[in-house]
């Protein structure tokens, strides 16, 4: 029989298991939202973006920027490692405040004060990823860089 105190210990380290993985945004594809193969890929804001297939690569290529895949795009820099955040992406020439961030679209995203925060955090789904890495904001407030491995 195990001990009460054991039980409750080994249930505390699976529920920080899960929220670590959880935790950590796994790249998708900007076209399909499924699973990437990075032998698939071009070239997007200085970095590389990856896709599921030859038909998403095509589909993001024929856009300008990106077209409307452009902010799960640069999703995907962040994620993968590429992109890392300067600037707050509400107030671009704000410095962000560790203090104030949120999670969206599975990456962590800062702001430099509880005002650009509640700004993004009245949003949701689709249009939180619109507002929040957009061409225009992503370019201002992140820096692109060698992906980690």
């Amino acid at each position: 029989m195990i001990p009460v105190k054991n039980l409750f210990q080994l249930g505390a380290a699976c529920a920080l298991l899960m929220a670590v993985s959880a935790s950590a945004a796994e790249p998708l594809c900007p076209v399909k939202g499924k699973a990437i193969k990075k032998s698939i890929s071009v070239k997007h804001n200085g970095g590389d973006v990856y896709f599921c297939c030859p038909g998403c690569k095509a589909a993001f290529s024929k856009a300008k920027n990106g077209g409307k895949f452009a902010a799960k795009a640069n999703v995907q820099l962040i994620a993968t490692g590429q992109a890392k955040q300067v600037n707050c992406v509400v107030r671009t020439n704000k410095k962000v405040n560790p203090a104030q961030s949120i999670t969206a679209s599975g990456v962590k995203v800062g702001f430099c004060c509880p005002g650009c925060k509640r700004k993004a955090s009245g949003l949701a789904g689709a249009a939180q990823t619109s507002f929040l890495f957009n061409n225009k904001k992503f370019n201002a407030a992140y820096k692109v860089g060698k992906a980690k491995e």
